[in-house]
């Protein structure tokens, strides 16, 4: 998200109903496409129980691959955000034994490579 009055690092849930009654929120072209698709599926009755999860970035502006310092220190407070949203959709969620490390992940997404089948 990109409010300018959270801290970095800031988890923001926020629900549908918030989305379509605060169309001031929108600041990036993500939370415009989201908040205006919300916005149009509510005048056709037909909106989805919709939940967003975010974290408050430093930068919205540099093009970089990576976490910086605050970020990661969050991340999993994060993932846990997650994964609480989803359980209370009543998604069961179970950790897997073998996982990939968040290093690995940004690797990957930094370098990706056809030959090494790292691509997304």
């Amino acid at each position: 998200s990109s409010s300018d009055d959270r801290k970095a690092g800031s988890i923001e849930i926020i629900s549908d109903e918030e989305l379509i009654e605060n169309s001031g929120l929108k600041k990036t072209a993500n939370e415009v496409e989201i908040t205006e698709m919300l916005q149009i599926c509510s005048m056709a009755e037909k909106v989805a129980k919709t939940v967003i999860v975010s974290i408050v970035p430093e930068d919205i502006i540099s093009v970089e691959v990576g976490l910086t310092p605050v970020m990661r220190e969050k991340w999993m407070l994060y993932i846990e955000s997650i994964i609480s949203e989803l359980e209370k959709c009543g998604v069961s969620v179970q950790k897997r034994e073998a996982t990939i490390a968040l290093e690995h992940i940004i690797e990957t997404f930094a370098n990706p490579s056809l030959q090494e089948g790292r691509v997304f």
